[in-house]
């Protein structure tokens, strides 16, 4: 790969390590590393001669920001996914350069699917229904809960839209779709899918669920679910974060090796980081 000779590679998931041999088969030295073991000396590659690159896991855990913090020097290259602003501000700050592909547009929506994939798959792993005939509530209508909407539609399943977005509700409506209302009766769904990373499923709209609905939140930690309520009356309830590292490793990997193949490319043509 153009511009980068080694990388230390963090996170052991099955998406992380499938990155790590895509860099290896690109010619790239991989130093496959635990958090613990600290952030080594890399030799130097084309850009800076003090140039480390680092790929962060994803998710990250708060413990390794803080000892990459606690190192960073100028000329290290960081890239990760959903990374903290203030993380990249001091990260900046100290010299270094910080790239979020899931800040690219591309790499978001094609990682969606992988996302919604998942989350059926976990609806699937944790009900005892069919997910075909059922009636499934999608909170939020954005790329992901667009994307599981139409998946869950082709599988049979009669979905419902709840958005506050008028452009959004209109957009959910030309694909047939419920919407949402304060007097839908959302005893029927057997399923909820929770995108929107606020506390909206609160224990006065639990109450008014099913006791059998299955609850998939996919938003970002730490959800959107009350879930001490949950536990406390056993309603089925599962925050699911990386489902692309846990379905579609490969596929999801591929996505940022590419992404991160172009950020190199433009790089070395002075065009970024």
């Amino acid at each position: 790969m153009e511009s980068i000779h080694q990388i230390s590679l963090y996170g052991s998931d099955k998406r992380q390590l499938m990155l790590g041999k895509l860099f290896e088969e690109a010619g790239v030295s991989v130093q496959y590393l635990e958090e613990s073991r600290g952030i080594p000396e890399i030799a130097s590659c084309q850009v800076s001669t003090s140039a480390t690159t680092i790929l962060l896991p994803l998710p990250c855990p708060q413990s390794l920001y803080e000892m990459i913090l606690s190192c960073v020097e100028p000329g290290y290259r960081i890239l990760g996914g959903n990374l903290p602003a203030s993380f990249v501000e001091q990260c900046t700050r100290s010299g270094a350069k910080v790239y979020d592909y899931l800040k690219s547009p591309s790499v978001v929506i094609h990682n969606t699917v992988a996302t919604a994939e998942g989350a059926i798959c976990e609806a699937i792993i944790h009900s005892p229904w069919n997910l075909h005939g059922s009636d499934c509530l999608v909170m939020g209508y954005g790329r992901c809960g667009s994307v599981l909407a139409h998946r869950l539609a082709g599988m049979g399943c009669h979905v419902t839209i709840s958005a506050r977005d008028i452009i959004k509700i209109a957009q959910a409506e030309t694909y047939g779709y419920e919407i949402l209302h304060p007097e839908t009766d959302v005893s029927r769904f057997r399923f909820l899918f929770n995108t929107i990373p606020a506390p909206i499923i609160h224990e006065t709209f639990l109450k008014k669920l099913s006791p059998e609905v299955t609850i998939i939140d996919i938003a970002s930690a730490p959800g959107g679910c009350d879930f001490d309520y949950c536990r406390k009356h056993e309603i089925s309830a599962y925050l699911c974060p990386g489902l692309p590292a846990k379905y579609a490793p490969k596929s999801s990997a591929e996505i940022i090796f590419q992404h991160i193949q172009e950020i190199f490319q433009l790089q070395s043509k002075g065009k970024m980081l």
